[in-house]
């Protein structure tokens, strides 16, 4: 087992340096969860620890758009803007009046 270091950079600049290790067959695989907070484009890259920290443009890249809720089903009134967008003002109230 090879130890692996996967570096998750946001647009924002911030970055997240997760650890793991091969398996026997040389694959490898790291979870990164992001806060309900964190949104935008995402660039991860892996190599050697020994290796500096990689920002930039990674070997896998995806874009946060949306979030998850807890409970799953979640009632709130707000506006469409089209068929796959929706407007909602100041949920942070209603999300966490819910969770308390």
């Amino acid at each position: 087992m090879v130890p692996v270091r996967v570096d998750v950079s946001r647009s924002n600049g911030a970055l997240v340096s997760l650890s793991t290790f091969t398996r026997p067959d040389g694959t490898f695989s790291v979870s990164y969860a992001g806060s309900s907070r964190e949104y935008g484009h995402y660039s991860a890259a892996a190599a050697h620890p020994s290796e500096g920290k990689r920002r930039g443009k990674g070997q896998a890249e995806w874009d946060v758009l949306g979030m998850r809720a807890r409970p799953p089903v979640a009632k709130l009134e707000g506006e469409a803007v089209n068929e796959f967008s929706s407007v909602f003002v100041n949920i942070t109230r209603y999300i966490y009046s819910r969770l308390l």
